[in-house]
């Protein structure tokens, strides 16, 4: 009698429908967690502008937002500031101090339907999103997403102070 060798056809047609059924979960898990990273951030971003408009109402002070590729500030305009050009004040609070964005993240800044450009460094940043003394806003949508891809989360400002997060719907 031989013995052979080897593996028959139907152990390597298991194997190779376990480590597919194993390939799809990873794929899933991982497809998973970055859109709860985006939900996270969208959330958190939502929390900071929803403080500075209440902050700006509180003190009474007029408050901006200015976004880099991966970072953002919240600044408050010097009313008493003699150089027009530079009276935005960096806040250093904790809260609406500087915050870094993920790596995996892009932000789109949209304000009354014109794309806002993200400045490069943090030396040149102007804040383009205001908020008013009086808690108002312009309308504006802050897309959240991967460079080069459709956007998964938005969040909407509204004048009347309103501001939502929410996903974005595919088309």
């Amino acid at each position: 009698m031989r013995k052979t060798t080897g593996f028959t056809l139907v152990e390597i047609l298991i194997v190779m429908l376990i480590i597919s059924i194993v390939g799809s979960v990873a794929v899933l898990t991982i497809s998973r967690n970055q859109n709860s990273q985006y939900t996270a951030f969208a959330k958190q971003l939502t929390n900071y502008l929803a403080l500075a408009e209440q902050q700006a109402i509180l003190q009474p002070a007029t408050l901006g937002i200015a976004f880099t590729e991966d970072s953002f500030q919240f600044y408050q305009y010097q009313t008493n500031s003699r150089d027009k050009e530079n009276a935005w004040e960096p806040l250093s609070d904790p809260l609406l101090g500087p915050h870094r964005i993920p790596k995996d993240i892009h932000l789109t800044l949209v304000i009354e339907g014109k794309t806002i450009p993200s400045a490069t460094s943090a030396e040149h940043t102007k804040p383009y999103l205001i908020i008013s003394n009086s808690g108002d806003i312009p309308t504006f949508v802050i897309y959240i997403g991967k460079q080069g891809a459709h956007p998964r989360y938005k969040i909407v400002g509204e004048p009347n102070g309103s501001i939502k997060s929410e996903p974005v719907q595919e088309e």
